[in-house]
């Protein structure tokens, strides 16, 4: 029963990744924003010593994004402590703020590096931490 259940919560959240571009405002209209505030989560890592620059961040997979057309979802990998995930969460708490509270922010962190929760191993992981930010429509 319980196999059954994460069989079909993956296809709905499967769906829900295939239509949710479907709105207003252009596909993808936070992909350069999501981007920019890479830069400033690879700041983190670096001053933290966890890489020494943002190509190395990146081949590490600390971090995954996708824009969309109404906001962001984050995933990050080997969080290794809670001060560096809160410098991480201030930064996307003050990209909601900024934006007036009208962007979605899907924030998911995990302890584990991402080449571990591949395919169907993140279904059975529990994450570190899961925020939402749900934007306001004004």
């Amino acid at each position: 029963m319980k196999y059954t259940m994460k069989i079909w919560l993956l296809g709905l959240g499967l769906l829900f990744i295939f239509t949710s571009p479907v709105s207003a405002t252009k596909p993808g209209a936070y992909n350069d924003y999501a981007h920019s505030l890479r830069k400033k989560v690879d700041s983190v890592f670096i001053r933290s010593g966890h890489c020494s620059n943002s190509n190395e961040c990146n081949k590490k997979e600390y971090l995954l994004y996708v824009g969309s057309s109404e906001g962001l979802s984050v995933e990050l990998y080997q969080i290794p402590n809670a001060e560096i995930l809160k410098e991480i969460i201030d930064i996307y708490l003050l990209a909601y703020k900024e934006n007036n509270q009208k962007i979605n922010i899907d924030l998911v962190a995990y302890r584990e590096a991402h080449k571990e929760l591949m395919g169907f191993k993140k279904l059975y992981k529990k994450p570190y931490i899961q925020l939402t930010l749900q934007g306001v429509e004004q």
